[in-house]
């Protein structure tokens, strides 16, 4: 399966099963080699819990005004890596959009704690490299 190529067949914003199944296992499983159980089981329980009906506003009421700032300078890199990797990820960010999960709150907390592991983008998700480079 290419999900970044099966995007082009969607119609509206209809997501397969096996689409979205796709990216919740990639984000389980890069959570798991970027910050072990705990971050896993975090990232899970925002996908099992997601996404929040609050949207933007209630991500907005909890960082406060400029918090755009503060996502974009943390997670978007990461999200950014993640989708450009070539390990699964091609058509993440779109998924994240269509699904709301880019305005959840439980995944953004998730993904900032991610982010500050090893910074934005420093992350190795490929099991057989990590910490050889």
């Amino acid at each position: 399966m290419n999900p970044g190529a099966d995007w082009e067949a969607l119609d509206g914003f209809s997501i397969p099963k096996a689409i979205d199944d796709h990216y919740r296992r990639q984000l389980c499983y890069w959570a798991a080699i970027a910050g072990g159980e705990s971050l896993r089981t975090e990232v899970y329980t925002a996908l099992q819990d997601g996404p929040s009906k609050g949207g933007r506003p209630e991500v907005e009421r909890y960082f406060g005004p400029g918090y755009q700032d503060l996502i974009s300078a943390r997670v978007a890199p990461l999200i950014e890596y993640l989708e450009f990797c070539d390990k699964g990820g091609p058509g993440l960010m779109k998924w994240l959009d269509r699904t709301g999960f880019g305005n959840d709150l439980g995944l953004i907390k998730a993904m900032l704690r991610w982010a500050g592991l090893r910074g934005p983008i420093l992350v190795d998700l490929d099991p057989a490299t990590r910490g050889k480079g």
